[in-house]
């Protein structure tokens, strides 16, 4: 990701030069590509590029156009569409930078520009005429943007880490944060940071500064979509089918090389036999990493961890990396980053690949991820949504298919009536109260007993989103899985890990077209002979082996028994210099065993080195 960055002071005062330079450089502190600004009495707007696509050579941002200053961090995949409506320079459309088609759509369209735009974004707009700010995030928000605002001044940055150094942004931490952090493992708070008075923008929002006023508007949310109606459930597939292959082929745009996850799951593997196949077309070979270490002679070769990304691999001529994680290698990156500045969601794996993205020229890698809560969901509330419909006959049917696939019995039946469509009946704060459910006990102990009922309020309104069992509706689970904050703060973390090996993370599942159709499918077709993304199976059924297809996907346990092994290696060597505790949280041993490790082990060296 590119930076964007900038002040604006609302009395009117001119911005220092030198403070202008200072607050540029610290934004830049990862060795970007360029690094340019505008300053122009109390505006300083600018940029530390990330050079990616093509045309990103042919760009020099910020843009300076008459009237108009523009600092756009941005992939815009609808470059053709938009051609024939605005107003471009005279010269091929391979030349022309993508920052260039966000300000020429904002001119011509105004703030609802953003509806217009295809991609990932994250930019801000000097407008002249109205003397104000125009900033707006992409619907999903794959790229982060922080802001502080006062009387006087507002600063702002797609990096928090440079943005921290400018001495009017407030630098004390914000205890309600860590300790939201520590009870969900992320920011469920989509508006604050780790430090009080700074502030996040949401993906699908946009915000307009001016002297006196900042106004923020959400302009896109799963909810409130307009459904796209087509006459069956093979028009879905076909439809979801095209939309998957120009999502792969946009974020293949790039001057650079490509690579790809790889898990063996329906949401990495299409991803990549699409991308290998284009590559090919060039004579290239798609290289996949994997998060799996490499197969021992004595495991069972035909473990689906195993075979399935073998299976692929030789089909579509990839070349597969695996991992070699270990407890060292965290160790390392939890010594160089920070929670406060690089993101709260570490996936350690990308700790030992993204210097191998960097040494062979990868600056986009594509990734299976985000398909899950939207474009390729489960549909986990589509029982009790059909009970709730009163539609008996077909909820029997479906059910009974699921039931009969997983073994049939008196027992297995009465199970999937409770969780699947009594439960969700129920309200959420009763979960953990169920009987059959199993919630974790929390225990706050690492917490200093002033905090702690605050922790235990977090807790009590905890969004049990991720049981997959507390939805009535599929546009309720969508909502919740929306609101929870996993998505935000995972695509922000990954966006601002990459930065530093200058890697951009690219999400053909998360992009709007493809979300916007998925979420307009009828629940009708969601299901069907006992299996969930029955639409999506249809689409990618002529990529992947059929034992793919109809395989076991969820299950890892090979997987996360290597990771349990790490993280008891993991919790030794952080307990060694660890400080047994400080006034509001426990680093000792006891708290350590008693938490995640990886989580609170974060945490402790985050608040080491600030």
């Amino acid at each position: 990701m590119s930076v964007v960055f900038g002040i604006f002071r609302r009395d009117d005062k001119s911005i220092d030069p030198k403070e202008a330079k200072a607050f540029a450089q610290a934004c830049a502190w990862w060795e970007p590509d360029a690094l340019e600004y505008a300053l122009q009495g109390s505006l300083l707007l600018g940029q530390a590029t990330l050079y990616n696509t093509p045309q990103s050579h042919y760009e020099h941002l910020p843009l300076r156009q008459e009237g108009y200053i523009a600092a756009i961090d941005a992939r815009i995949d609808n470059r053709e569409e938009l051609a024939l409506s605005l107003e471009l320079p005279n010269k091929p459309l391979s030349q022309i930078g993508d920052g260039t088609f966000i300000l020429a759509a904002y001119k011509k369209w105004g703030e609802a520009c953003v509806d217009k735009l295809q991609g990932d974004f994250t930019f801000v707009i000097w407008d002249e005429t109205q003397k104000a700010l125009f900033c707006a995030k992409d619907f999903i928000g794959t790229r982060p943007f922080y802001y502080y605002a006062d009387e006087t001044y507002v600063i702002f940055s797609s990096d928090l880490r440079g943005m921290h150094v400018h001495p009017k942004v407030p630098k004390t931490l914000r205890e309600a944060s860590i300790v939201n952090y520590l009870v969900y493992g992320f920011l469920s708070e989509l508006d604050k940071t780790f430090f009080e008075g700074v502030k996040r923008l949401e993906g699908g929002c946009r915000m307009r500064i001016d002297t006196t006023s900042l106004n923020i508007e959400r302009y896109w949310h799963p909810n409130r979509i307009k459904k796209i109606d087509l006459p069956n459930k093979q028009a879905y597939a076909t439809e979801l089918r095209r939309l998957l292959e120009d999502a792969v082929k946009a974020r293949m745009r790039t001057a650079y090389n490509v690579s790809a996850h790889l898990s063996g799951g329906l949401d990495s593997s299409p991803i990549c036999v699409l991308a290998a196949r284009e590559l090919a077309k060039e004579g290239k070979r798609l290289d996949a990493y994997v998060w799996q270490h490499p197969p021992h002679p004595d495991e069972d070769p035909m473990h689906h961890e195993i075979r399935y990304p073998e299976l692929l691999a030789k089909q579509e001529k990839m070349r597969l990396h695996y991992s070699h994680l270990d407890a060292e290698m965290i160790y390392r990156g939890m010594q160089r980053d920070s929670l406060f500045f690089d993101g709260e969601m570490q996936l350690w794996y990308e700790e030992e690949y993204r210097p191998l993205y960097q040494a062979s020229g990868v600056r986009t890698v594509l990734s299976g991820w985000g398909g899950d809560e939207l474009a390729t969901q489960h549909a986990y509330a589509f029982y009790a949504e059909t009970f709730r419909r009163g539609e008996w006959g077909y909820l029997w049917r479906a059910l009974r298919a699921r039931w009969q696939r997983e073994g049939g019995g008196v027992k297995s039946l009465l199970k999937l009536i409770y969780f699947k469509i009594l439960v969700p009946q129920l309200p959420n704060s009763w979960y953990c109260k169920l009987p059959k459910v199993h919630c974790k006990r929390p225990n706050f102990s690492h917490i200093a007993p002033h905090l702690r009922p605050l922790a235990e309020t977090i807790e009590a309104q905890r969004n049990h989103v991720f049981s997959r069992n507390t939805s009535p509706t599929l546009a309720d689970d969508t909502r919740r899985a929306w609101e929870n904050g996993h998505l935000q703060s995972r695509l922000e973390s990954w966006a601002l890990q990459g930065k530093r090996w200058k890697v951009e993370y690219a999400y053909p599942l998360l992009d709007r077209r493809l979300v916007e159709l998925a979420l307009s499918i009828p629940a009708r077709y969601m299901i069907a002979d006992g299996f969930d993304r029955s639409v999506y199976r249809e689409a990618v059924s002529d990529l992947l082996p059929k034992e793919i297809i109809w395989g076991i996907h969820k299950s890892e346990p090979r997987r996360w028994e290597k990771v349990g092994n790490i993280q008891k290696e993991l919790y030794r060597k952080i307990i060694e210099d660890t400080e047994e505790a400080e006034e509001n949280f426990s680093f000792s041993p006891a708290a350590f065993k008693e938490t995640n490790c990886f989580t609170l082990g974060y945490l402790h060296r985050s608040k080491t080195a600030f």
